[in-house]
């Protein structure tokens, strides 16, 4: 059997990237990539993660929906309109993991959709 080669966003040297206004869920995240992606930046709003994304042209971008004052849809648009971070790839996660939600998300330029197991509610 072959080895299987790391995708190239994970051996990117580049960091990565996680918007995300819950503390826990920032948490979460860290345990899960942190054997993967030794370097991952950490953004509580949306305005902290464009300028973080623009910055540092992040290996991924994994953005929650209800960041502040910009949200996660239109994090995504502007990540694609700009040509630092056009093909960066963008994981939205969402606790109402619906048909439109996944729609707009893919619509607003995420490359995946995942649901979130709770609502932080």
């Amino acid at each position: 059997m072959l080895p299987q080669s790391k995708p190239a966003y994970l051996a990117s040297p580049r960091p990565g990237l996680v918007a995300d206004a819950d503390a826990g869920s920032r948490d979460q995240c860290r345990s899960i990539l942190g054997s993967f992606v030794p370097d991952i930046m950490y953004a509580e709003d949306g305005r902290e993660a464009l300028a973080l994304a623009i910055a540092h042209r992040p290996r991924f971008v994994i953005t929650a929906t209800g960041l502040r004052f910009i949200d996660g849809y239109t994090l995504c648009t502007l990540l694609r309109a700009e040509p630092l971070t056009a093909d960066v790839p963008i994981v939205v996660l969402t606790c109402d993991p619906t048909p439109a939600v996944i729609t707009r998300a893919r619509s607003s330029g995420a490359d995946r959709v995942v649901g979130t197991p709770y609502s932080p509610g």
